[in-house]
């Protein structure tokens, strides 16, 4: 994944991670990938999402789970496919996440909820 964020970074098309959205599928089928389904299971149980997880360990702004292979590139890692392009939206200017933001303050949804608890 992070070498798939740097050559868009290469590219020119992105600056930063936190302007990047990853894609990926993790083919159940493949030998050694039954630990990632049990940790996906562990991460459910406890309340956090998967692409949530994945979105704060890769640092990007934007993590999805594809349900096929499909349109990703096989990666380096066997049974692990991935694509990376440019987030969509904006970006926060509290914490640099991008975002589709529908609010007055230009702020994504967890920094809004923040800014006005206060």
């Amino acid at each position: 994944m992070l070498k798939a964020i740097e050559g868009l970074r290469e590219k020119g098309i992105i600056k930063h991670s936190l302007e990047a959205k990853v894609i990926a599928y993790f083919d159940p089928k493949v030998q050694g990938l039954d630990v990632i389904q049990d940790f996906f299971e562990d991460l459910e149980a406890s309340g956090q999402s998967i692409e949530s997880f994945f979105k704060e360990f890769v640092i990007v702004s934007q993590f999805v789970i594809a349900q096929s292979p499909e349109g990703l590139e096989k990666s380096e890692y066997p049974g692990l496919f991935v694509k990376v392009e440019k987030a969509t939206g904006e970006k926060c200017p509290r914490c640099w996440q991008w975002e589709i933001i529908d609010n007055k303050d230009n702020l994504c949804d967890r920094c809004q909820m923040i800014v006005t608890s206060f």
